[in-house]
């Protein structure tokens, strides 16, 4: 059977990372996207672009169920595209949304 796969020597990893001297490593999690696969991964792509981290969904959750993982997650945004193709922005922290479109900040 064919396969794939990769190691790694996890104390030359901590030794790398030690010698770069970084205290603190900043876990910021912006937008999740809650989209179609091809509209999702164009969405994420342009904010990405914008210096923005994002995670798409692949588990194919619905709406509710990523919206929750989101939240938990520490998302300070979910991206929802309706079936009509507009765009909504959540807050996770407050439930706020506001339509938006990609050439939004966001």
């Amino acid at each position: 059977m064919p396969g794939a796969g990769f190691a790694f020597q996890f104390d030359a990893l901590v030794a790398a990372f030690v010698a770069t001297q970084q205290e603190r490593v900043s876990w910021r999690k912006d937008y999740f996207i809650a989209a179609g696969a091809a509209e999702a991964q164009r969405i994420a792509e342009t904010l990405r672009n914008a210096g923005k981290n994002v995670e798409v969904d692949l588990m194919g959750r619905d709406l509710s169920a990523q919206q929750e993982y989101a939240k938990q997650a520490g998302y300070t945004y979910l991206v929802r595209v309706d079936t009509d193709g507009s765009m909504h922005r959540v807050q996770l922290a407050t439930g706020e949304t506001a339509a938006v479109v990609l050439s939004d900040s966001l």
